[in-house]
């Protein structure tokens, strides 16, 4: 179901509130659990246990970036964390528990089942929020991407992403990259990614019009926002891309890897884990992405 749908009899959507955001991600906890019972997502049909069961949680990040209490919610809860070593506040810590006994369901269904003997239980994220120390919070306006000739579209969160015009990419991207560098310090922009560095990390934006003309990588706290959200992702900081990764099976030493790994690494891993061959993945063809090690 999508996140951004709106609260039932409501006309706002589930990111206002911390209580309907749980709701939601309770349809997805469920179908998994009918799911675990050999019954399809309604639960309505025999269908028996897939090999492979996945779901994603939205309340950990609207408890991060959520400020205060929303619909449905009681009044007095505050989200996102109290200081730089991510203590959370009220909110996020009743987001937190809802997922932890989310999982805690999940295992005790494995167990029950029959299960839990030969599944390997997956936890990560996409991607964590920034900033995670609430001083670092510095909240700009993104409108100035839009004003300059040649701007198409762009997406600002705790970074900017350009694309311009298809006939002002193919000729001059002078006067836009001109633009941002001279107003780097009022837009927050750390670093500007052109064509020659994004060719490199993606398809070469004169050749795929997917890939966006310019990455404005921002100062770490800098998110674009009218209100009072209080983190956003998207970004190249280090708060959103070092996330939580823990691999769980029978069999398996309970330990601390500290080998750096990617979470693109879980595709591959899945895979050996069902006696697939991962090179079977065009991703891992071209990539050379290893499953993760100690497992």
């Amino acid at each position: 179901p999508e996140i951004n749908s709106l609260i039932p009899g409501l006309t706002t959507d589930n990111t206002t509130s911390y209580t309907a955001v749980r709701n939601y991600d309770a349809i997805k906890v469920r179908a998994i659990l009918n799911e675990l019972h050999g019954l399809d997502s309604t639960g309505k049909h025999s269908v028996g246990v897939p090999a492979i069961m996945g779901m994603n949680f939205q309340a950990v990040s609207i408890g991060q970036k959520l400020a205060t209490s929303g619909p449905l919610d009681p009044p007095g809860l505050t989200g996102g964390y109290t200081d730089a070593l991510a203590t959370p506040g009220n909110a996020l810590t009743e987001q937190l528990a809802f997922v932890d006994a989310s999982l805690g369901a999940m295992l005790d269904d494995l167990i029950a089942n029959g299960l839990y003997d030969s599944t390997l239980f997956i936890v990560s994220a996409k991607h964590g929020q920034s900033p995670i120390d609430p001083s670092l919070r510095r909240a700009l306006d993104d409108t100035p991407y839009t004003t300059q000739p040649g701007y198409a579209h762009h997406i600002g969160d705790d970074v900017a992403v350009v694309w311009l015009q298809p006939e002002t990419r193919a000729t001059d991207l002078g006067p836009y990259a001109k633009f941002l560098k001279e107003n780097a310090v009022p837009l927050g922009i750390a670093q500007l990614l052109g064509a020659d560095s994004l060719k490199l990390l993606y398809n070469d934006p004169a050749k795929d019009s997917r890939t966006p003309d310019f990455i404005a990588v921002v100062d770490h706290g800098v998110i674009y926002t009218h209100g009072t959200k209080l983190a956003e992702h998207g970004g190249f900081n280090i708060d959103d891309r070092n996330v939580v990764l823990l691999a769980s099976a029978p069999g398996i030493t309970p330990s601390i890897n500290y080998t750096p790994v990617l979470t693109t690494q879980i595709a591959p891993t899945v895979l050996t884990a069902l006696g697939l061959d991962p090179n079977q993945l065009m991703a891992v063809q071209m990539e050379g992405t290893q499953a993760l090690p100690g497992l």
